[in-house]
């Protein structure tokens, strides 16, 4: 007997990868845009197209997202981490809401050597940053005041949040360590890339 998939997200990948062979079949070059979806590329990444939203994810970090329950179309409920952080004074900006609606709640194990440091597990829960709204506000950084919690580095050594602009950082003790936009940083942690000088 095959082995069940109770989240259903083998049946969507699979579902996912057909409409994008039968988009390829039928377009012939048309510059249509593919449907939404991912699917892996030559390159070794994974193109995610969604909402008008195209961004490539390192193949491995994508899968480990995927066995954490991650889709592309994946919607949590970000109203029990709003309601809980409020009451400190944290306010949940736009930014916020996409990134938690799409990844909250995911907890991703990984270890080991990266690209250019150990790469870095997470726990997207906002609510492990509890308490912690007196020291988000010392930090001194230009993003210091509109960074809102999204969870922390999986061993719990620093914690994540990620400012109006969509960047991910990381803190902890009196830095903050700018990681990247979404879910490209989200896949450097996963994968121990350091994030490109700013220009």
């Amino acid at each position: 007997m095959a082995p069940t998939d109770p989240s259903g997200i083998d049946k969507a990948l699979t579902d996912t990868l057909r409409s994008l062979a039968a988009y390829q079949s039928t377009t012939d070059g048309a510059d249509a845009p593919p449907p939404e979806g991912y699917g892996e590329a030559a390159d070794g990444l994974v193109r995610v197209r969604m909402r008008g939203d195209e961004r490539d994810l390192p193949a491995r970090a994508a899968q480990e997202l995927k066995a954490a329950g991650w889709s592309p179309r994946r919607r949590a409920d970000v109203s029990g981490w709003e309601s809980a952080l409020a009451p400190e004074g944290f306010t949940m900006h736009p930014a916020a809401r996409a990134f938690l609606t799409e990844f909250g709640g995911l907890a991703v194990p990984v270890s080991g050597p990266g690209r250019d440091y150990a790469r870095i597990g997470v726990r997207l829960d906002p609510t492990l940053c509890l308490g912690q709204k007196t020291w988000f506000d010392s930090l001194d950084a230009p993003a210091a005041g509109q960074l809102y919690p999204v969870g922390e580095e999986y061993d719990g050594h620093a914690s994540l949040a990620i400012d109006a602009a969509g960047t991910v950082h990381m803190l902890f003790n009196d830095q903050i360590k700018r990681v990247g936009r979404g879910a490209t940083g989200l896949a450097r942690l996963l994968e121990g890339e350091e994030a490109p000088s700013e220009p």
